[in-house]
């Protein structure tokens, strides 16, 4: 997908509320230095002197926008940070939730997570399963064990670690599921329901933290298969 990073940070102004959104934009823009890679990472505070050319780049489907106080000058400045990412188990995304909640809580003020341009509600967990809050001291697990949800549904298949799709439509779930039922599931004939029903042990849906039942039955209808897919919570 290709965006700009004025783009992005105008998603961002908007849900902070600013007043003057593209001021606030050119605000971080103007002191800024970037680094393009298998991610992308903008980093922005007044210390920097000089600014970024914008340009298209191939933008991955999550950002995390965040902002931390830094007192090693003779003022505090807040430095700003955008990172774009593709999976919710990306090692980037990863280091920088451990870092906001259980590194550096004392000077962070914000985190945000946006998908598709949609800001979304995330959360991590204390090793005692109560909600980690943000600016204070939370005793979560280590960075390779931490896991962060997200309220989004995520498929994805038994036999691999990555998701397959990520989306914050429902829909866009059920009609993937049609498109991969004849190459990832086997099917039965029940006599009882008078239908197809198809072997859904290789997928899972999820979520947030829920795994969702998936059930996909198909019936003939004037020689065609018609296939309805369910998925409960």
């Amino acid at each position: 997908m290709q965006r700009t990073l004025r783009q992005i940070l105008r998603v961002v102004g908007i849900s902070k509320h600013k007043r003057n959104v593209e001021k606030w934009v050119d605000s971080v823009l103007n002191s800024a230095t970037v680094s393009y890679g298998r991610n992308t990472t903008l980093t922005s505070n007044c210390r920097i002197p000089f600014g970024v050319i914008d340009a298209d780049f191939e933008c991955k489907s999550f950002v995390l926008y965040s902002e931390y106080s830094n007192t090693d000058y003779d003022r505090e400045i807040t430095e700003k940070e955008v990172y774009t990412f593709s999976t919710l188990s990306d090692e980037g995304f990863i280091k920088r939730v451990h870092k906001a909640y259980a590194e550096h809580f004392d000077s962070i003020k914000e985190l945000r997570l946006y998908f598709l341009n949609q800001e979304v509600r995330f959360w991590v967990e204390n090793k005692d399963l109560s909600m980690a809050i943000i600016g204070e001291y939370n005793d979560i697990e280590n960075i390779d064990k931490l896991k962060v949800w997200a309220d989004i549904w995520a498929l994805g298949f038994e036999d691999r670690d990555e998701v397959f799709i990520y989306t914050d439509n429902i829909d866009t779930i059920k009609r993937k599921l049609v498109e991969l039922k004849e190459v990832f599931n086997e099917k039965k004939w029940s006599d009882e329901r008078g239908c197809w029903e198809y072997d859904t042990s290789c997928l899972w849906v999820m979520y947030g933290k829920e795994k969702a039942e998936v059930n996909i039955i198909g019936r003939e209808a004037k020689g065609e298969e018609w296939v309805e897919v369910s998925v409960r919570i």
